[in-house]
C-alpha cells in the first residue's frame, strides 16, 4: 500500500518540531520540511501516525553512485535544486513526499496537461492514483470521492489527512 506523506490538515509532525523547520504552507496546505532548519532530530519521524518520514542517512542508490552521470544532477526538491554533498543537507535530514510541489508553476498551481504533476500520480501504470484540488468541486478528486467509497487512514486521532483511498 503506498503511503505518501498526508499532508493531514492538523499534522502531528508540525508541533513537536523544536526548531519550526516542519511546517504546512498556507498557499496550498502542503507539509514541508526546510532543510537548513531541520536539525535531524527525527521527533516528527515519531510524532507521524502514517510513517510517512525518514531520515536521511546519506545512502545513495547504485543509480547515483559516484562517477556516474546522475551524481552530479542536483534533486529539484523544493526548487532548491541541491547536489548531495556527503555530510551536506539534506543528508542528515528528514524527508518526506511534498506532492512534487517543485513542479508547481510560479501560482502554485500543477498543470496535469505539460506534465507538472505529482511524479507518483503521473507515473502510476494503474492508474490508481489521482491527484488534485479537493477544494474545487468539478477536479477529477472531487468527482471521485462522490461517486465512490473513499476511506481516510487513521481518521480517529483527528490529523484530518488530506490522503484519501478509494475502495
Amino acid at each position: 500500500m503506498t503511503k505518501p506523506c498526508f499532508h493531514c490538515e492538523k499534522p502531528p509532525c508540525v508541533p513537536v518540531c523544536p526548531v519550526g523547520a516542519t511546517f504546512k504552507r498556507s498557499q496550498d496546505g502542503i507539509v514541508v520540511v526546510d532543510y537548513d532548519r531541520c536539525i535531524g532530530c527525527r521527533y516528527c519521524i515519531v510524532a507521524c501516525p502514517y510513517q510517512a518520514r525518514f531520515s536521511d542517512f546519506g545512502d545513495n542508490y547504485p543509480a547515483v553512485e559516484e562517477n556516474t552521470p546522475w551524481a552530479s544532477v542536483p534533486s529539484p526538491e523544493y526548487n532548491q535544486f541541491r547536489v548531495r554533498k556527503e555530510g551536506k543537507s539534506p543528508e542528515g535530514n528528514v524527508r518526506k513526499c511534498t506532492f512534487c510541489l517543485h513542479l508547481q508553476d510560479e501560482n502554485g498551481e500543477y498543470d496535469k496537461a505539460s506534465g507538472r504533476w505529482p511524479a507518483c500520480a503521473k507515473t502510476c501504470t494503474g492508474k490508481a492514483i489521482h491527484f488534485g484540488d479537493l477544494n474545487d468541486p468539478d477536479s477529477e478528486v472531487s468527482r471521485l470521492l462522490k461517486e465512490r467509497q473513499a476511506i481516510r487512514l487513521k481518521e480517529e486521532l483527528g490529523t484530518e489527512p488530506n490522503v484519501y483511498y478509494l475502495l
